[in-house]
């Protein structure tokens, strides 16, 4: 259920899109940049924000909301999965949020002044390559240890319960970290220390 969870001092210090876009440009390049934070708000690991959001389907109109979080899911409700350029300016964005119920009619749904979690945008910068370099096919070496954590701090955060797969943990150090490489035995292992501490008696 999404609730609203920041007061408009709180939204206010969060990354609207056009910052988030120049701030990762400076390190990947516009191009990347902009994939980057594609992957990142579907893996969860960029989290986002909507000062306010119109929801509707067939059948009923509009229904307004204050600020809620966006679901890492519900961005691959864009169409052809391309943000459109008018978000990285207006900070607004459609979504087609396909229902929970059976044979229920997806929703569409207009989120305004999205904003990005800003540890997380720093921690993508955090991990970039910097100076002239740019994407390359190949991984780079892999990501240091505290970086990697503060990853996984962030991805916890992001999911709980069934949704703490494996796969999805490594779909998501992955596209945090784009130059950089991530072992599968590095996030298992991650994974399995989290377990160990939840099971440690008190």
């Amino acid at each position: 259920m999404l609730e609203r969870v920041l007061t408009s001092e709180g939204l206010a210090a969060w990354i609207i899109p056009r910052e988030a876009l120049r701030l990762l440009s400076s390190a990947f390049g516009p191009a990347s940049a902009r994939q980057i934070i594609f992957q990142g708000l579907r893996g969860g690991i960029i989290r986002a924000i909507s000062g306010s959001s119109s929801w509707s389907d067939a059948y009923n109109g509009p229904t307004l909301r204050p600020s809620v979080w966006i679901p890492g899911k519900y961005w691959d409700g864009l169409a052809d999965r391309v943000i459109p350029e008018s978000f990285w300016t207006t900070g607004a964005v459609r979504l087609l949020i396909e229902s929970d119920a059976r044979r229920a009619a997806p929703r569409e749904v207009s989120f305004f002044d999205v904003r990005f979690e800003p540890d997380a945008i720093n921690a993508v910068l955090l991990g970039a390559v910097t100076g002239p370099e740019r994407l390359h096919a190949h991984r780079g070496p892999p990501v240091p240890d505290p970086l990697l954590r503060k990853w996984f701090e962030l991805f916890l955060r992001a999911y709980e319960g069934a949704e703490i797969s494996e796969a999805r943990a490594l779909e998501s150090a992955n596209g945090m970290f784009p130059q950089r490489s991530v072992s599968r035995d590095r996030v298992r292992k991650l994974l399995a220390d989290r377990r160990a501490a939840e099971a440690a008696p008190e």
